[in-house]
């Protein structure tokens, strides 16, 4: 898989794990292969996006952060604390070519979402949870706009 420049069409709701299952090592091995370590997260979507799955792995050492799972899946809007915002200064991996700039964050964040679990009949287990961790905050504010195919200016 390759890094791709998304056109950031609406992804696939998961319904069923196994859908899936089958793109997650190759998702984790392109992300090891950047051999970036500010890079944390790959969604599908930056890699395929002719049908691009509502899926993205982070880097296994995250995996306590998002329920002891490095696959994420359906996340939905997270609920921002906006009595506790910063800007901070921050590239994309989706344009590595663009140079960072100044965002907007939440130092918390309600997020809900997905993870594997073979105890339910679909493969799936619903969590919400705050996260407040540095970068489990912005996967999910800045993560989320193309899952959700929310346009973004690129100029």
């Amino acid at each position: 898989m390759q890094i791709k420049h998304p056109p950031y069409v609406v992804s696939e709701v998961v319904e069923n794990y196994s859908q899936v299952e089958h793109l997650v090592p190759e998702l984790h091995k392109t992300l090891a292969d950047l051999n970036n370590p500010g890079a944390v997260a790959l969604h599908h979507a930056q890699v395929q996006y002719d049908k691009p799955w509502n899926i993205f792995v982070v880097r296994p050492e995250m995996a306590p952060v998002f329920g002891g799972s490095d696959v994420i899946i359906n996340p939905k809007r997270p609920i921002l604390d906006e009595k506790r915002m910063y800007i901070g200064k921050e590239g994309c991996l989706s344009f590595p070519h663009k140079a960072g700039k100044n965002v907007l964050r939440s130092f918390a964040v309600i997020a809900t979402f997905s993870i594997p679990s073979r105890g339910s009949p679909n493969g799936l287990l619903e969590i919400t949870k705050e996260l407040t961790s540095i970068p489990a905050n912005p996967i999910f504010t800045s993560s989320f706009i193309p899952l959700l195919g929310i346009r973004l200016a690129t100029a």
